[in-house]
């Protein structure tokens, strides 16, 4: 795989698992914990 596809794909990963409790968090009650 293509050094900078990886980099990007693993950063989209990061901050999606960053940002989804966020979004999630003004708009649904907390499913997970």
């Amino acid at each position: 795989m293509i050094p900078w596809l990886a980099f990007a794909l693993s950063a989209g990963v990061v901050l999606a698992l960053a940002w989804w409790p966020v979004c999630v968090d003004g708009q649904l009650p907390h499913s997970y914990g």
